[in-house]
């Protein structure tokens, strides 16, 4: 019978093909001295993160706070996000890059709760887009572990640096 053999042929390593995945991982709507913009405010923020392994230019992808406005905040100049790295970005309603080099929304989060997403640049798939109900001030609300954890208040809120999955820390309660 008839035999298949490999010779004369060339193995080639297995090959993987990159993806870059931008997705929002924790967002604070409710800022009181967590962290400062370039202006020096304690703006609302939105943290992104590349769970990908590849680079992403977010230019053309949309932030927004609304079902109505997807394509509401767009990053207008590219904004290369590598692999593991985090991005803060101030829901301050300023619409500017401050003088630390920091995007800004063109609105604010409500910490009565209301909508947040990021939309890929066709300006209608959703990448990570949810509502969130009332938020408490100076914790954030994040995603443990990334990429495909369960979202839940983060008392310990880290903008720009992985999430404190696992390390609990309850607001002191007076004793009497």
């Amino acid at each position: 019978g008839w035999r298949r053999t490999l010779r004369g042929f060339e193995l080639l390593e297995s090959r993987q093909l990159l993806a870059a995945q931008p997705i929002i991982s924790e967002f604070m709507a409710s800022n009181d001295g967590t962290i400062e913009d370039g202006f020096g405010q304690d703006s609302d923020w939105i943290e992104l993160t590349n769970i990908g392994d590849a680079p992403v230019d977010l230019q053309g992808y949309y932030l927004s706070d609304s079902v109505n406005n997807l394509t509401k905040r767009s990053f207008p100049s590219p904004t290369i996000l590598n692999p593991g790295q985090f991005l803060v970005v101030f829901a301050s309603d300023m619409d500017t890059v401050d003088p630390l080099g920091y995007h800004h929304t063109n609105y604010k989060l409500s910490a009565d709760g209301e909508n947040v997403g990021l939309f890929d640049p066709d300006g209608v798939t959703p990448i990570t887009a949810f509502e969130f109900g009332p938020q408490l001030t100076d914790v954030s609300y994040g995603q443990c572990p990334l990429p495909d954890g369960r979202w839940d208040f983060q008392y310990l809120p880290t903008p720009g640096a992985a999430n404190a999955c696992g390390r609990l820390y309850l607001p002191s309660a007076p004793v009497n």
